[in-house]
């Protein structure tokens, strides 16, 4: 028995050994494979913001069991004249080849891989601050197994940084860890991520400081490649709070912040749909209320959205820091871009705007139907008319809300008379009604405002009074006279 255990133990030992070796041999292909997919997802995606990146392997020392790659990040920034201003990061990695690293097994994790990469920001004369923030620990580092599928699983790590800055801004920031999967090429990714809290001091005129402090990020993400290479899937994020401050004053502070965005594609076309809500927000002590936004999209053609993409960041290239001059060819592409776009017949929602005050809560909508015209040669109305094929718009206004907003308003004034400050927001909330009504843009339903908009064929609903566009105009026009004119 002694034996046959040893003899297995010695086999693993031996096939450890020769896929070691067998790793040592793929893996400067495998990096270099690594690397040409990073540059080109930079530059797909990093001039739109304005910035370029190039990844370099500087260098690599293979060894059986284990290697040390140096990798260079290049990172350019056009300043106001047009040129490029570079900065160079590098990144240290030392390898523990697969199938069974050894920086895995002192954690238990035996599943074989082909290697295990554990990566840290080196430290330069340009970092030499930053480094003295973090007293001296790499800012960025972390580690991921990388499978012979070349999937990924590992984590992030931001580390905690308190400094001043020369021009006294100040920088308190918790640290952040983040956990990453991905499949090969990255067609599968999901990640997830927190942070405690994340300070800032920044020096205004007169000696003052504007103050903003995030508190509890939390983040998730599970997304997938779609046609056009984006990605579709589900992202969602919350924080605690987050609060704004000038030196002496009392805050403003949003609790509770959720964002959940969602999208999905289906024959190339995508669907998105963005949840964005808070919990109390108060000013200098005072509540005002709750917000919650909901935007979507449909019909979104995603080759062309990625023919735009491509054709923007050619334009980037072209003058990195102003605004490029077409050439013709370059304007017939864009056009041909936009006739694609808007074949498809998009559609853009404003589902809900919503204020929701201690009693009463008011709340607007809107949805855009975008058609391809006949010409983009058309004149201006004509040209308008055909891209719109389809509008409506909802507002409905509480009166008990204006009288929450005049009752705060005069609370932040001063105002301490409760009596005074009620018979003020009411006789508010009822002027306010007697104008919508005076004026024909809204009507009055008990204790709310209402006014409603449909567009179509050149056609207006107007409050259910139809009417061809050029009457709604004049109308639009005539209302707003009389309201200016109304005004001391």
């Amino acid at each position: 028995m002694k034996k046959i255990i040893l003899g297995a133990v010695v086999t693993v030992g031996v096939l450890g050994c020769a896929g070691a070796w067998y790793t040592g041999k793929v893996l400067p292909d495998a990096l270099q494979a690594s690397i040409k997919q990073a540059n080109e997802e930079m530059d797909k995606s990093l001039p739109s913001l304005g910035v370029f990146g190039k990844v370099e392997l500087a260098s690599l020392q293979s060894g059986v069991f284990s290697s040390t790659a140096r990798y260079r990040l290049q990172l350019s920034v056009p300043d106001e004249n047009g040129k490029l201003e570079s900065t160079e990061l590098f990144f240290t990695d030392k390898l523990d080849h697969g199938p069974f690293p050894l920086s895995r097994l002192t954690r238990l994790k035996l599943a074989p891989v082909m290697a295990e990469s554990n990566f840290e920001l080196e430290s330069s004369e340009e970092l030499a601050q930053l480094f003295a923030a973090t007293n001296g620990v790499s800012p960025l580092s972390g580690n991921f197994a990388v499978s012979y599928s070349r999937a990924i699983d590992g984590d992030v790590r931001m580390e905690k940084v308190l400094a001043t800055l020369p021009d006294k801004s100040q920088i308190d920031f918790s640290g952040m860890d983040l956990h990453i999967e991905s499949s090969a090429g990255a067609e599968d990714v999901q990640s997830s991520g927190q942070m405690e809290q994340l300070k800032l001091a920044v020096p205004l005129e007169g000696g003052a400081f504007l103050n903003v402090a995030m508190q509890g990020l939390k983040f998730s993400s599970d997304v997938k490649r779609g046609s056009g290479d984006i990605y579709v899937g589900n992202n969602a994020a919350t924080l605690e709070s987050l609060s704004l401050t000038q030196t002496d004053q009392a805050p403003l502070l949003i609790q509770s912040i959720e964002v959940d965005s969602q999208s999905s594609e289906n024959a190339q076309m995508m669907t998105m749909r963005d949840v964005y809500k808070t919990g109390m927000i108060s000013f200098q002590g005072q509540n005002i209320g709750t917000a919650e936004a909901v935007l979507s999209a449909s019909n979104i053609d995603m080759p062309a959205v990625q023919s735009l993409m491509a054709f923007y960041t050619e334009l980037t290239k072209q003058a990195p820091s102003q605004e490029p001059e077409l050439t013709p060819e370059q304007e017939q592409r864009m056009l041909e871009i936009a006739s694609k776009l808007l074949a498809a017949k998009p559609v853009f929602g404003l589902e809900k705007l919503a204020l929701k005050t201690t009693n009463g809560e008011t709340s607007a909508s809107l949805n855009v139907n975008l058609d391809k015209p006949v010409s983009f040669e058309l004149d201006g109305p004509e040209l308008a008319s055909q891209l719109l094929s389809k509008l409506d718009l909802n507002l409905s206004l509480s009166r008990k809300t204006i009288e929450d907003v005049v009752a705060l308003q005069a609370a932040l004034a001063g105002l301490d008379d409760p009596q005074a400050v009620a018979q003020q927001a009411k006789m508010s909330s009822e002027m306010a009604g007697v104008m919508a009504m005076s004026s024909g843009l809204a009507t009055v339903d008990g204790d709310t405002i209402r006014s409603s908009l449909s567009y179509a064929d050149k056609q207006v609903n107007f409050n259910g009074k139809q009417m061809p566009l050029e009457q709604f105009i004049m109308l639009i026009m005539g209302a707003s006279s009389g309201l200016m004119g109304n005004q001391p």
